[in-house]
């Protein structure tokens, strides 16, 4: 694994809109925390620049969320999850010139319980055909629970991958590590995602867009958001 520090690839690094992002990682590592940070920079981190309505549907009271609403007028806090045809229709309520992001944090048993699997037709299809972008924030990576194969479709529909530190994980990287980079990789990729995710927040993420350039496909998180570091890019080779 290689590591290098670049100023002027940060003006490269673009998230593409529309498009899926699925974020995993521990209670308390961060995730809510660094998407809002994203969100709140849109206009520099996505392309075409900035979002014009935040969609947030909420599972628990979290203070991030209401401070986030209440000093950005973009964005729309919901605290139950909506059927597939009521959330199609709010989505078709906006003006296709909109550039509509849906986020979905801390509802994974809500949605699992649902057993509705039209749900992953938002990853599928509904967030190209009708240019929204939909971002899931998770505490799991790959689910053994009933209905776990929906967040694993979902995520395998994922063009973003932002991979928080969590210690059970282990087994899950290397299962990704194999889909993504293949066997011969796995260490390296796990070493990666180790070095990522070892200080508090820290995430790693993986761009799998197929705009995106490849040689910017692994990126160390926190250096993104964070004005004063120069970006992480990592390169794996055999």
């Amino acid at each position: 694994m290689c590591e290098s520090s670049d100023t002027d690839a940060r003006q490269l690094v673009k998230f593409f809109h529309p498009a899926c992002h699925y974020v995993a990682g521990s209670s308390q590592a961060g995730k809510t925390f660094n998407i809002i940070r994203l969100l709140e920079r849109s206009d520099r981190y996505f392309k075409p620049a900035g979002f014009t309505v935040i969609l947030s549907f909420i599972g628990s009271d979290d203070a991030l969320w209401f401070s986030f609403a209440r000093r950005d007028s973009r964005v729309k806090l919901y605290r139950n999850l909506p059927d597939i045809s009521d959330l199609k229709s709010l989505i078709n309520s906006y003006d296709k010139k909109e550039q509509v992001c849906l986020i979905f944090d801390d509802m994974i048993i809500e949605l699992l319980n649902s057993n509705d699997r039209d749900f992953v037709s938002l990853f599928s299809k509904i967030s190209h055909h009708s240019a929204v972008s939909v971002i899931m924030i998770s505490q799991f990576l790959y689910c053994s629970l009933t209905n776990g194969s929906m967040l694993r479709a979902m995520q395998s529909n994922s063009q973003y991958l932002h991979i928080f530190q969590n210690r059970r994980f282990i087994s899950s990287i290397s299962v990704l590590s194999h889909q993504i980079v293949g066997k011969g990789l796995s260490a390296a990729f796990l070493k990666m995602y180790q070095k990522s995710t070892q200080d508090l927040g820290g995430f790693l993420i993986i761009a799998l867009h197929p705009r995106h350039p490849q040689s910017l496909m692994f990126i160390q998180g926190q250096s993104l958001l964070s004005d004063s570091k120069k970006l992480k890019i990592y390169q794996l080779k055999r």
